[in-house]
């Protein structure tokens, strides 16, 4: 009897079976990067929902929403006290009542509790604290934002106490309250014969569900901005982000909206802004860095997640119609797009579901 030889895969075959790996992995790595993404994106709507719903509980059991931006100039009369924001009213009615029993935000600026981190050793700690319900997992933020509430928004400054200790960069958020159609602003501007801002959450004073007079299905309360850029997009200057607890620092008290950017979103800054001009402009002569850092922006693919004041979360595309596409200055509600109906509370246009 002839011994059984054991027979070895050829180099052609072993080329083959190699080939064929490559392939399976090129059709099969697509898919699992879909799946990841979209499993982030379902993530991110899920931390919206709980933010809408924290605030409808707010309007509930005080009858108004977190106000946007509690601009502390009107009490103490001097706006570089800067701003206590709806990240830190919203606290208590998402299960964060133990950090803002730590903020105690009741009766004095922010700036001024700035003054108590030495003294007070729980305070620094949630002031840095990363909370995740504000950070969205497809975004790469930085812990500590480096890019606002600062005295030069390229610079790493952080934000000063009153008595000029500091600087602390603070924590960042990911998400942004809908503040006005035009700028981000406290009851500075003027829009279509209308003062102040025309967004949920301004600084002027909190807003009770009876003023959404355009539905709450149809109202934005919440979208969301990336920390550094919006990958293959013309300006990939940093966009900051937001500030999760409050502001102070020149963006707490120049022309461009008392802090209002570090906080709030506009439709002036567009959904994933692509422009060219970079650096810091002026309220007169804005560059497209400008307009970006008051927008709204995401690593999800083509478009932002917005959460209603119904308590839905959808998915809104970077193309909706808008005034803002148009390239209009400032806008008056004849020139409204889909989008700025959907910011204004009361613009008396109300959307339909499909947009």
């Amino acid at each position: 009897m002839s011994p059984r030889l054991n027979r070895a895969f050829t180099v052609i075959e072993l080329l083959v079976v190699i080939a064929i790996i490559g392939i399976l992995m090129g059709i099969l790595l697509p898919a699992v990067q879909q799946v990841r993404a979209a499993a982030r994106r379902t993530d991110c709507q899920n931390k919206l929902r709980q933010m809408a719903i924290g605030a409808l509980n707010h309007e509930s059991a005080l009858g108004t929403f977190p106000i946007g931006l509690r601009d502390d100039e009107m009490e103490f009369e001097d706006p570089t006290h800067g701003i206590w924001s709806w990240g830190t009213f919203l606290m208590p009615y998402t299960e964060l009542n133990n950090a803002y029993d730590v903020l105690n935000p009741n009766n004095i600026s922010f700036g001024q509790r700035l003054d108590d981190v030495f003294t007070t050793p729980d305070l620094l700690g949630v002031v840095e604290t990363d909370f995740q319900m504000f950070l969205c997992p497809s975004d790469l933020s930085e812990v500590l934002n480096e890019h606002r509430g600062t005295l030069d928004i390229y610079g790493n400054f952080g934000v000063m106490d009153m008595t000029g200790n500091g600087p602390f960069d603070i924590a960042t958020s990911n998400y942004v309250a809908a503040n006005n159609v035009h700028r981000c602003s406290g009851p500075k501007y003027t829009v279509g014969g209308r003062s102040g801002p025309t967004g949920t959450f301004s600084s002027v004073e909190p807003i009770g569900m009876e003023r959404m007079t355009d539905g709450t299905s149809s109202t934005i309360l919440f979208g969301e901005r990336t920390y550094e850029t919006v990958s293959n997009k013309m300006n990939q200057e940093p966009t900051g982000a937001a500030l999760i607890i409050g502001s102070r620092g020149l963006g707490s008290y120049e022309e461009s909206g008392f802090g209002a950017p570090d906080v709030t979103f506009s439709g002036w800054g567009g959904i994933n802004h692509n422009g060219t001009v970079t650096g810091q402009g002026s309220v007169g002569s804005p560059t497209d860095t400008d307009r970006k850092r008051q927008g709204v922006s995401s690593n999800h693919a083509n478009g932002v997640n917005f959460a209603f004041a119904d308590g839905h979360v959808s998915f809104v595309a970077e193309s909706i119609d808008s005034w803002y596409l148009k390239n209009i200055a400032a806008p008056n509600l004849e020139q409204y797009g889909t989008y700025e109906k959907l910011l204004d509370i009361s613009d008396g246009n109300v959307v339909e579901a499909d947009f």
